[in-house]
């Protein structure tokens, strides 16, 4: 099952699902959003995750970090951080949609496959 929705949900109105804005909450979230699946559904956990790790993690230069935690070391507060996971969001997605590889090369500059499109 795509994320699309429920993050184009999130965005609209973090408020409702989250509280207050915040790049922890909304990693939370997320993640719980896919554990309950995979608890509820039995489907496998949802490939953005890795994939939008290893993209986060090669635009960023922020070695093996989760993509939350990479986005917090580049920024000053939660808000930002949130609000910078949305730009960064919008880069992967709009990349992924013109065919190039979600991660064009890990650290080690091996080819990485993409392995999630929105």
């Amino acid at each position: 099952m795509s994320l699309a929705p429920i993050l184009s949900k999130l965005r609209r109105r973090p408020g409702l699902y989250i509280g207050t804005p915040s790049l922890t909450r909304l990693a939370a979230f997320l993640r719980g959003y896919d554990s309950a699946l995979h608890d509820l559904q039995g489907t496998p956990a949802n490939p953005f995750f890795l994939s939008f790790q290893k993209w986060v993690s090669n635009r960023l230069q922020s070695g093996p970090l989760g993509w939350d935690t990479a986005i917090l070391q580049h920024t000053t507060s939660e808000e930002e951080a949130f609000d910078r996971f949305w730009e960064l969001y919008d880069e992967y997605v709009t990349q992924s949609a013109n065919g190039a590889p979600a991660v064009a090369q890990q650290r080690n500059h091996s080819p990485v496959e993409q392995e999630f499109r929105p």
